[in-house]
């Protein structure tokens, strides 16, 4: 299951979890953590091209779940410093899995061609 966190077959998705707060962060939340909203800007969880939640007919909206998520929460005592931190390495991973490296022409060495995704990621897991 490891696998799911970098690909994912055609017609799956990678773990609920992503999608859950990709749907139900607020605008608030989205800035704080530095993501979109949308599963497709993220490499991680666009390979699978599946954005819908469906089995068997039915189609789960990951709104609701990301409400069902954060009263688990509630339920099982979690506090809100804890969550943050759930929040932030979930949302790590995904922009960390948007760094790409490319050749540099001059030296012919691995180059981040992105490096302020690298910032935003070092930034949400407090590596600064």
């Amino acid at each position: 299951e490891k696998s799911r966190i970098v690909t994912q077959n055609e017609g799956e998705r990678g773990y609920h979890v992503f999608y859950e707060l990709l749907a139900g962060a607020t605008p608030e939340m989205k800035k704080k953590y530095h993501i979109t909203g949308k599963p497709q800007d993220y490499a991680c969880l666009s390979k699978g091209n599946q954005f819908i939640r469906e089995l068997n007919g039915h189609v789960t909206e990951d709104t609701e779940e990301y409400k069902h998520l954060m009263q688990a929460f509630k339920d099982t005592g979690i506090s809100d410093d804890q969550q943050d931190s759930i929040f932030r390495v979930l949302s790590a991973i995904l922009n960390l899995q948007n760094v790409n490296f490319v050749t540099d022409e001059s030296t012919g060495k691995a180059k981040i061609e992105n490096p302020e995704l690298v910032k935003i990621v070092a930034g949400l897991l407090n590596c600064n």
